[in-house]
């Protein structure tokens, strides 16, 4: 399977593994899916194995996916990464995942009374409380991000009040040269203005509160803005690709009229010149059997004859004639009732029209034959 874009193939085959390895995740691909999402939003969290805090601190061994590294928390006008943890359950995500705020040891503390965050850095906000089947980890931590950015859990200060022993979340599976984004390498919490803040947070006034929501509402309207510009210029892209495929379809539907406009014609033509050499050909068979009918009459009484061979002859090949003209004359009516293809039409007719030469050729032969022997027989007495 290839990674989704934004997403590189090492982590992609890193986070396979580790659900191939945990084994125990009931909805596999919908934690793919939405870990995916999550980290292409928030590029500084990283998925590591672990263990559930709970089960840990009870000596169980439910293991997990965990994502831990900062996100960013806009306070006072600056952007500030705070060290967080999400333990992914393997019911998942029928079950919200476990959120942990992990500050540095000996650096940050997590705030006395807090209002979403014990003293064992356990989150507990509206998002998870009211889970259901439409939320999914990047809702969750993109809550938890609105939420510290109205009161953050983190000080610079240690509270003064005695806290009560810490259960660490990850247990003994994370040790501190293992703690990927917020390792010694990167700062845990580190201002992205041009001087620096200390991390202090006293209590919020009212132009603290204004400035938040005047810093998220322009962020939100320049988004907007910039998502409008986007779908503008996509819509116009798009119209202006629906005209061009509309035009040239309209074009090849001007050529495609033309070009069946001169196939038309073009058999027309040929249709015209095919009728005018059928009417031809009807009118010389019409000739010539006008021409048999007057030689026919000089022998009419032989031709009655029945005891005659010539005469039997001359009576055949007469049928044969008629009927090969009836056949012909068939043909040409069914050519033009367009039963019958005209190129097809005109051949048959000519095979027929070649056996009617020959017929009549025959019979002309005998005919003459028959003629030659009444002559002779006529001038017989008169030499006697």
């Amino acid at each position: 399977m290839a990674p989704p874009l934004g997403i590189g193939n090492v982590f992609y085959e890193k986070l396979n593994a580790l659900i191939t390895k945990i084994g125990t995740y009931k909805e596999a691909g919908l934690v793919r899916k939405h870990i995916v999402e999550a980290l292409k939003v928030f590029p500084n969290l990283e998925a590591v194995l672990g263990v559930i805090p709970d089960k840990a601190s009870r000596g169980g061994q439910a293991h997990c996916i965990v994502l831990k590294g900062t996100v960013p928390v806009y306070f006072q006008g600056s952007k500030w990464n705070t060290p967080v943890g999400f333990w992914i359950p393997p019911e998942y995500p029928a079950v919200a995942p476990l959120s942990y705020v992990l500050p540095p040891k000996d650096t940050m503390f997590i705030r006395h009374n807090h209002p979403v965050v014990d003293s064992t850095g356990k989150v507990t906000i509206d998002y998870a409380q009211d889970w259901n089947h439409k939320s999914n980890l990047l809702g969750l931590v993109n809550r938890m991000c609105f939420v510290f950015s109205a009161n953050p859990p983190l000080s610079s200060t240690r509270p003064s009040v005695t806290r009560t022993s810490l259960v660490k979340p990850s247990g003994t599976l994370y040790p501190e040269a293992q703690r990927g984004p917020y390792s010694s390498r990167q700062p845990l919490v580190q201002p992205e203005s041009s001087s620096y803040m200390p991390l202090t947070y006293g209590s919020q006034t009212a132009a603290a509160k204004q400035a938040l929501i005047s810093t998220l509402s322009d962020r939100m309207r320049r988004d907007l803005l910039n998502r409008r510009a986007e779908l503008a210029q996509f819509g116009s892209r798009i119209s202006d690709e629906i005209n061009d495929v509309y035009a040239d379809l309209q074009q090849r539907q001007a050529v495609s009229r033309a070009s069946d406009a001169e196939a038309l014609k073009a058999q027309h033509v040929q249709m015209q010149t095919e009728l005018m050499t059928i009417e031809t050909q009807i009118k010389n068979l019409d000739s010539a059997d006008a021409y048999n009918n007057v030689t026919q009459r000089s022998v009419v009484d032989d031709a009655t004859d029945s005891m005659n061979a010539s005469v039997r002859q001359v009576t055949r090949l007469n049928a044969e004639n008629n009927a090969l003209e009836d056949a012909m004359y068939a043909i040409y009516r069914a050519m033009a009732d367009d039963e019958v293809d005209t190129a097809e039409g005109l051949r048959a007719i000519r095979k027929l029209a070649r056996e009617q030469f020959y017929a009549r050729a025959l019979l002309w032969k005998v005919e003459q034959t028959r003629q030659h022997r009444a002559k002779l027989s006529r001038q017989a007495p008169a030499g006697m």
